[in-house]
């Protein structure tokens, strides 16, 4: 007769072999390269607003943001 292991811990509540499934996807879906859309978005964000301040000072005072004095 071959003797069962008993169950402790997290063995009692999780079945491991149907578990792996949403890990392994889990991991697949973070390896994932980025998507040049969300990359393009996030530079938006980023360089946004320098822009727009850049853009205003030039339309306005005709100089560049970083040569105007600031406040």
């Amino acid at each position: 007769m071959k003797k069962e292991k008993k169950a402790t811990g997290y063995d009692k509540y999780i079945d491991w072999k149907l578990f792996i499934i949403p890990v392994i996807l889990l991991f697949a879906v973070l390896l994932m390269p980025t998507p040049d859309g969300m990359k393009d978005v996030g530079m938006e964000y980023k360089v946004g607003p320098k822009a727009v301040v850049n853009h205003i000072t030039k339309e306005l005072f005709d100089i560049d943001s970083s040569d105007a004095d600031g406040f």
